[in-house]
């Protein structure tokens, strides 16, 4: 009896911690995109106001959520391409994002300051959008997956009883 009570504890425990680790990995999410705007913006102005090399854009931009993630380091290392690529591959950036990202950084070398500053107001505004999107949808679906967790927890726990 001892040992089907524990197992009911661990049950519960183990169904509150993944309810929590989704509604966290959602505002995670959030912030990161958050990130990737206020990149973008400083990309811009980094372009507009000092022309500054493609090579040094991502010297002297911090942020915690994407500094956590690593892309800003790989970033500074090897390219933005790169980085991109591995974030979507650790789950990080959505396929639409890295599509984003990769269109702008592909349209930014051309040499022109003014073109790269259209391109830059256009994928800010794209990201802006996105934003304003997951901020709303990211609470309501976070709420969905808690209770779809829970609820199997619970539906689980009675079963064992």
């Amino acid at each position: 009896m001892l040992i089907k009570f524990i197992g009911i504890f661990l049950l519960l425990t183990a169904t509150l911690y993944l309810s929590v680790s989704i509604a966290r990995s959602y505002r995670q999410r959030t912030r990161q995109t958050e990130g990737i705007l206020l990149l973008l913006r400083h990309i811009r102005a980094k372009i507009s106001c000092f022309s500054t090399p493609m090579s040094e854009i991502f010297e002297d931009f911090d942020n915690s959520e994407l500094e956590r993630t690593g892309f800003l380091s790989l970033a500074r290392d090897k390219g933005l391409s790169s980085a991109v690529e591995e974030s979507l591959r650790l789950g990080y950036f959505t396929y639409e994002q890295a599509d984003m990202l990769m269109a702008m950084w592909n349209q930014l070398g051309d040499g022109y300051v003014d073109n790269a500053v259209g391109v830059c107001d256009y994928y800010i505004s794209q990201f802006e959008n996105a934003l304003s999107h997951e901020r709303v949808e990211h609470p309501k679906m976070a709420r969905i997956a808690r209770g779809v967790v829970l609820t199997g927890g619970l539906m689980l726990i009675i079963v064992l009883l």
